[in-house]
């Protein structure tokens, strides 16, 4: 199990996510940490958790429908739509997959604490 984005697979420590990495800042990127498709199965939660100050993420819904939790509210993702997680320490999240099939994500950011 790996838990970085390096170009290659990879899994993390939020109980269910997988991905691909496609690129990252040792690519030559500057401001963009990772580019990488990201998977959640069917029927599962990413753990709820915060970032330190200045880490930032942007998920964008490639394929199926899921919930994101920003804080206390509950919103739907449908295909095609993104949600920023902000980057002020404060506002724990969780993704959830409440369907039957894979769904995947594509994931931007940038943890400008490093």
């Amino acid at each position: 199990m790996k838990n970085a984005f390096d170009g290659g697979a990879f899994q993390n420590s939020h109980w269910c996510h997988t991905g691909h990495g496609i690129f990252s800042r040792g690519s030559g990127l500057y401001q963009v940490e990772t580019f990488a498709i990201v998977a959640i199965d069917g029927m599962n939660i990413a753990e709820p958790h915060s970032h330190k100050e200045g880490q930032e993420e942007i998920w964008y819904q490639l394929t199926g429908k899921s919930y994101v939790q920003p804080g206390k509210q509950l919103y739907e993702q449908p295909e095609g739509t993104a949600f920023l997680i902000q980057p002020d320490s404060e506002t724990p999240h969780t993704s959830i997959n409440v369907g039957d099939e894979s769904m995947l994500w594509l994931f931007i950011a940038s943890w400008n604490d490093r």
